[in-house]
């Protein structure tokens, strides 16, 4: 079993937010950016923490816009005129990344047997999403699809960014962090392209399930929870192969309308305030019967104006998140088509991993 522990101090995320007139739905664009740690902790006095092992380094800007969102989601996700049943499109994001791995001793220049592969991907992805709401089975639903075409093994990218930062660090190449000097037995060295597609669902345990609809049904988007607790699944297919669950815990100040975002982020958020779909034309909750018809109708009434009404108050609160993987290929350390000097197998990766993260927002 592979175990791997992400310490997530703080998010930053710039925003630009658009917002129409209140009665038309509103239009919400912004980016995030997230970037490599290591830098930045020889600076805080974090030495013990800068470590190369498994992560080097990455970079993600993601682009968000409301409007693409609402194009592609009728396309990409079964919307239908379900009886009892909303559902939302959200922003769409837009994501380019770098993200590099070496072996935990960077000196040799032949392949680190036993320790992972150098490797390299450079990505485009887009990610849609739609929150639904079944108010007759008072159920609450995230799901999303996100489709990445890369290039594995780009040439000297990698090895001349590292070096850059480590030359800046370690005293001419007399202690950690060295420079590298097994860049050219990457996997993929020189170029190759990968494809990955990543499908998944989160859902909100009991308690958090009847905090949001006993918020929707008061029509109050603002209401707030200490805590929040989700669960997650999925599979991703291509340049990583795998099955997921995992489980996400907030405690602090959180608008429950917020507990599909695992940051609080604005940006993922419903991005306009009328639904995609709805109980038919023509049928009346009363007509279908169930124990709270009051509250089904009032759902009905305030589910557009709970997700789409502007935020007036900042989340703040700390996150634990488990994810447990099934792994069934990684091409940065299987490999791909193409011939590689070093690659593992897959007695020597095994087929779990555990990620843990925990932080602040």
């Amino acid at each position: 079993m592979k175990t791997s522990i992400l310490i997530l101090l703080f998010y930053l995320y710039p925003v630009f937010i658009y917002c129409q007139d209140t009665i038309k739905p509103r239009v919400i664009n912004g980016f995030s950016l997230t970037f490599e740690q290591d830098f930045l902790l020889e600076y805080m006095g974090l030495t013990e923490l800068n470590s190369d092992q498994n992560y080097t380094q990455g970079l993600d800007l993601k682009v968000y816009s409301g409007k693409l969102g609402k194009k592609v989601t009728p396309r990409l996700f079964e919307i239908g005129a379900y009886t009892g049943v909303i559902n939302y499109s959200m922003p769409a994001g837009i994501s380019f990344k770098v993200a590099a791995f070496t072996p935990n001793d960077l000196r040799p220049s032949e392949p680190v047997v036993g320790d992972r592969p150098y490797s390299t991907l450079m990505a485009l992805d887009m990610e849609a999403s739609m929150l639904s709401v079944n108010v007759l089975e008072r159920r609450n639903l995230w799901e999303s699809k996100t489709f990445m075409v890369g290039l594995l093994g780009i040439p000297n990218g990698a090895v001349n960014i590292q070096s850059a930062i480590h030359n800046s660090m370690n005293d001419g190449n007399t202690k950690d962090p060295y420079d590298p000097e097994g860049w050219h037995n990457q996997i993929s060295n020189g170029g190759e392209p990968t494809l990955m597609f990543v499908r998944k669902w989160l859902r909100p345990f009991s308690k958090t399930n009847d905090a949001i609809l006993e918020a929707m049904a008061e029509g109050n988007p603002n209401q707030k929870a200490n805590t929040l607790l989700t669960y997650n699944y999925g599979y991703s297919v291509g340049y990583v192969t795998s099955l997921f669950i995992g489980a996400d815990f907030k405690h602090g100040v959180i608008r429950v309308r917020n507990w599909h975002s695992s940051h609080g982020n604005n940006l993922t958020n419903v991005s306009h305030a009328k639904p995609l779909s709805s109980t038919p034309p023509g049928i009346e909750l009363e007509d279908i019967g169930g124990d709270s018809l009051n509250m089904s109708d009032a759902i009905f009434d305030h589910a557009p104006a709970f997700y789409g009404s502007k935020q007036k108050y900042f989340d703040i609160f700390f996150f634990t998140s488990l994810q447990n993987h099934l792994m069934l290929y990684n091409a940065s350390l299987h490999g791909q088509f193409k011939k590689t000097n070093y690659r593992l197998d897959y007695s020597e990766t095994g087929f779990l991993v555990n990620n843990l993260r925990f932080g602040g927002a």
